[in-house]
């Protein structure tokens, strides 16, 4: 019997201690979470530093487009649509719609939706060929250009593009034309003349069209650089090469930067969590070697654009493919955009080059809006932007 009661006396005491450990245990994890909760509090994340800097900020980064758009100026959808579509484009944004590409660095990622859908080369989708015009000679159309040709804002059906193809069709009964929009958001003629040259090497069509000048204008004088994702880019490039060069011992534990108790070490001026005191700076080429003037800036971006339209020309000449360049409308810059027009007209005649930058000026009724932004054309404004494009291209068509 003593055997046996002090083996219970010992059984007691494990009990015991066992509950003694238990309850510090719990009470310990409690007044940790109720810590971390109230460092939380008192000191909030961050922002994102980029948001705080007074530059461009590269777009697609889970932003909430749909409340970009005004949803007043859409008038061939019914606002059960509009609602509809723009979610679909927040969607998009929430997935993240960029993805590499060899020649012009980004472009748009897959993404499928019932208004919007870009299939795996990043390319918008539009209306479907007619079926009714099966067995006919076709008409092939490349359409590129940046976020306006790409139907920004827009469902699918009505890009310029789709709409352009839907008003080609009626008038050239016999043929079956297809319009390929190779339109990417952030594009300027740099990119597209890439872009044109690399899809050459595998098809050919029979007209190709540029749509553009904002972007050719608006980042070289905002951004000081041809696109804005050079930034994001270079730094993406940078960190990498850095973790390569600079190899890290492994940690067994990582710590989330906003990780309440790092945020209170890095607010008491702890050195903990912070980035390499050597880890470099984003860098690239075009930023140049000194600080040029607005004029300077202005001339480089008529200059560009200038170039690469008799490129691009040259090319569709060599490679038989008939080519048509378009100053688009930039209906909110008064200042810069008519210098920038009137300096591209007096540098060279360039072939099949049409200005249509006036076009939605007073051409619109009263009541009804010419953008859906600063930028991007309503589906209004599209449909005679498509009607002017097709007056223009039929002469080539035929």
């Amino acid at each position: 019997m003593t055997a046996e009661k002090t083996q219970k006396a010992g059984w007691q005491r494990i009990g015991k201690l066992y509950q003694t450990i238990a309850v510090i245990g719990f009470n310990t994890l409690v007044f940790l979470v109720a810590t971390v909760a109230v460092i939380n509090w008192v000191i909030p994340p961050k922002q994102d530093a980029a948001a705080n800097k007074n530059e461009v900020v590269a777009v697609g980064v889970n932003a909430t487009y749909s409340t970009y758009f005004n949803r007043n100026a859409y008038y061939l959808s019914t606002p059960d649509e509009v609602v509809a579509m723009l979610a679909d484009y927040d969607a998009m944004a929430h997935a993240g719609h960029w993805m590499v590409h060899p020649w012009t660095g980004l472009t748009m990622r897959p993404f499928r939706s019932h208004y919007l859908n870009i299939d795996k080369n990043g390319l918008r989708a539009g209306v479907p060929v007619d079926a009714a015009h099966d067995g006919q000679s076709p008409l092939v159309v490349w359409a590129f250009g940046g976020s306006t040709l790409f139907g920004w804002g827009l469902a699918d059906n009505y890009s310029i593009p789709s709409l352009l193809q839907i008003e080609l069709q009626k008038r050239l009964p016999n043929r079956q034309v297809r319009v390929q929009n190779f339109a990417v958001p952030i594009y300027n003629s740099s990119q597209e003349l890439a872009l044109f040259a690399a899809n050459l090497r595998d098809h050919k069509p029979d007209i190709a069209f540029f749509f553009d000048g904002i972007n050719d204008l608006w980042f070289t004088l905002n951004a000081n650089t041809q696109t804005p994702l050079v930034d994001p880019l270079a730094e993406v490039w940078e960190k990498n090469t850095y973790s390569i060069t600079h190899p890290q011992q492994e940690n067994w534990i990582t710590v989330n930067p906003i990780f309440p108790p790092l945020r209170l070490a890095q607010a008491l001026g702890l050195p903990l969590g912070q980035p390499p005191p050597d880890s470099p700076s984003a860098q690239y080429a075009m930023h140049g070697i000194y600080e040029p003037t607005h004029e300077e800036q202005l001339a480089a971006a008529v200059h560009n654009y200038v170039a690469n339209r008799q490129m691009a020309d040259a090319i569709g000449t060599a490679m038989g493919v008939k080519t048509f360049f378009f100053l688009q409308p930039f209906l909110t810059d008064k200042v810069d955009f008519p210098i920038f027009r009137t300096q591209v007209a007096a540098a060279t005649a360039m072939t099949n080059y049409v200005d249509i930058s006036t076009l939605l000026d007073g051409q619109l009724p009263a009541k009804r809006k010419a953008l859906i932004d600063n930028f991007h054309y309503s589906d209004y404004a599209s449909e005679l932007i498509a009607v002017k494009l097709t007056d223009i291209l039929m002469v080539s068509a035929n």
